[in-house]
């Protein structure tokens, strides 16, 4: 039993341990499409995860690709490849919008997507909710309390 409890632990602590560099790619006004290497990642706000490899490590930096957004009305920003310390963070980039027309077309989707990420939260809670009331219906009685970390 000592064994196993001593393994779990051995593995927490490794899993605890990153090894990631996570950066969150936001825009003014939101809702850009993101990409890197010219290919399609998401759309702003996305966290996108780098890992440090040893060699990144022996180097000192993590390079880390240029990226650029695109809003709906076709302007653009862009940031080019760029090193970070070698190192587990996080980081934020915001891309602010340049001056280019259909302003208000970006700020409708902007708004639209905002809506959207609050309905998904809402629903999260709601389904979370729901779960945790089971929970408490079938444990009345036992004696058994959970603890739900958030």
């Amino acid at each position: 039993m000592k064994k196993i409890l001593m393994i779990i632990i051995i593995i927490a602590t490794y899993a605890g341990c990153s090894r990631n560099i996570r950066i969150t790619y936001t825009s003014t006004p939101s809702g850009a499409a993101l990409y890197q290497a010219g290919q399609m990642v998401g759309t702003t706000p996305a966290t996108l995860t780098y890992l440090v490899t040893d060699a990144d490590k022996e180097q000192g930096t993590k390079k880390i690709l240029g990226t650029n957004v695109v809003w709906a009305s076709g302007a653009r920003a862009s940031v080019k490849d760029f090193a970070l310390p070698a190192r587990p963070g996080k980081y934020v980039h915001n891309f602010g919008r340049p001056e280019h027309t259909g302003l208000q077309t970006d700020l409708a989707v902007a708004e639209r997507q905002n809506a959207e990420r609050e309905m998904r939260r809402q629903a999260t809670m709601t389904r979370d909710a729901r779960a945790l009331g089971q929970i408490l219906e079938s444990t009345k009685g036992s004696g058994n309390y959970y603890y739900i970390a958030q």
